[in-house]
């Protein structure tokens, strides 16, 4: 079977597919993959929208439903309906829990392959294990999904050595970027005083930058401690928190009390392609994550020439060379962040060089085009495993 024979069904839980929103490009991306393919046809356990969008040979179905049960068994009925009236050659999940088992179930009524996709890195990952008791059940949940499959796909080198450990077949998993990377064109390092201008930010400051979500696995509140910390040593930072997220009341609350003032701005969300301005505007990109699978943030700032300093997320080791084109360091040492950001801002042609060798990172390894194919080829494989 080749590329364009390829019809596949896909179950997610990502809203954006159904009209987008600020902070993300994913109907396009699906727009782009399914112009390779025979047909993609996609549902999403949505909570909002019960939408159905087309263009070209992908398809969009939304269930639209608050309750997690009715979710289910609505994305269910759907995936099922559309495997009755379609030949499908391979069904893909997004993750091996909700979306997981519908696609399970889907593919062993009509006797489809299946395969996993794993975007964070939770598996086994004491971090995430403890955000929530029920994440311990979940956890045994996912490894009894993800051996059912006959293909993976993981984002980070990291996740691809945890489904082997665990008795997957390496031969079956498939490291493949989030998003397949990123369109590294659309960043650059440009005019860094041009865009601080078209921003309103202060040209004569040194800016240390987070763009994400804003919820409990980015772990903000070391962000903010780490600005505290160099703030104390040094008046020419500013420190800025682009995004949104339920932790945003309580991180901007936690900054008052340090009395970070103006130092510390947060930025609401901006869409996708507006966002490639603020790392422009940058000098240094900060990651202070509890775990990810690869936190696309990094590709985006190696792609705009910034040094990064980053914790030891899973990915972090695949896009950050070590005193290369940034700093990898151990979680929760706030005290090594700051150490590393000051001796970063006081070595301007440290962050030159480092920002260069992260856009050879970004250009060799994170660019869509090149990656796409990776993908294809995967449901290719994936399409012929049971």
């Amino acid at each position: 079977m080749n590329a364009g024979e390829i019809k596949v069904l896909m179950i997610s839980l990502d809203e954006t597919l159904l009209g987008g929103r600020a902070g993300g490009d994913a109907y396009e991306r699906h727009v782009g993959f399914s112009k390779e393919i025979g047909a993609t046809d996609i549902v999403v356990l949505g909570k909002k929208r019960s939408d159905s969008l087309e263009k070209g040979n992908l398809t969009v179905k939304g269930t639209g439903e608050k309750n997690l049960i009715k979710r289910f068994y609505a994305g269910y009925r759907i995936a099922e309906a559309l495997a009755r009236k379609n030949d499908y050659s391979l069904v893909t999940t997004q993750d091996p829990f909700l979306t997981g088992l519908v696609g399970y179930m889907v593919s062993k009524k009509f006797n489809i392959p299946l395969n996993i996709q794993l975007h964070a890195d939770f598996l086994d990952n004491s971090y995430w294990i403890k955000e929530n008791r029920i994440n311990i059940l979940l956890n045994i949940f996912a490894k009894y999904i993800i051996k059912k499959a006959g293909t993976a796909r993981v984002v980070s080198s990291r996740m691809l050595d945890k489904l082997v450990s665990i008795g997957f077949n390496k031969d079956n998993v498939f490291f493949i970027p989030t998003g397949c990377g990123i369109p590294v064109e659309n960043f650059s390092s440009g005019d860094k005083q041009r865009a601080r201008d078209e921003l309103g930010l202060p040209r004569d400051k040194k800016i240390v930058l987070f763009v994400g979500r804003l919820v409990r696995q980015k772990s903000l509140y070391d962000f903010i401690d780490t600005a505290d910390a160099l703030l104390k040593r040094r008046k020419d930072a500013l420190f800025l928190i682009v995004g949104n997220g339920p932790e945003r009341a309580g991180l901007k609350d936690y900054a008052a009390g340090l009395d970070l003032g103006t130092r510390l701005r947060f930025i609401d969300e901006v869409a996708y392609g507006a966002a490639a301005k603020y790392y422009r505007a940058a000098d240094v990109f900060l990651l202070t994550s509890k775990y990810e699978g690869t936190a696309r943030v990094l590709e985006e700032a190696a792609a705009s020439s910034l040094p990064i300093i980053t914790t030891a997320v899973s990915g972090a080791e695949d896009v950050v060379r070590d005193g290369h084109n940034g700093y990898i360091i151990p979680m929760g040492n706030k005290g090594a962040m700051a150490d590393k950001l000051e001796a970063l801002l006081e070595n301007p042609q440290d962050m030159e060089r480092m920002g260069r060798a992260g856009r050879l990172v970004a250009e060799k390894y994170y660019d869509r085009k090149k990656n796409i194919g990776k993908l294809i080829d995967m449901w290719v494989v994936a399409s012929k495993k049971q």
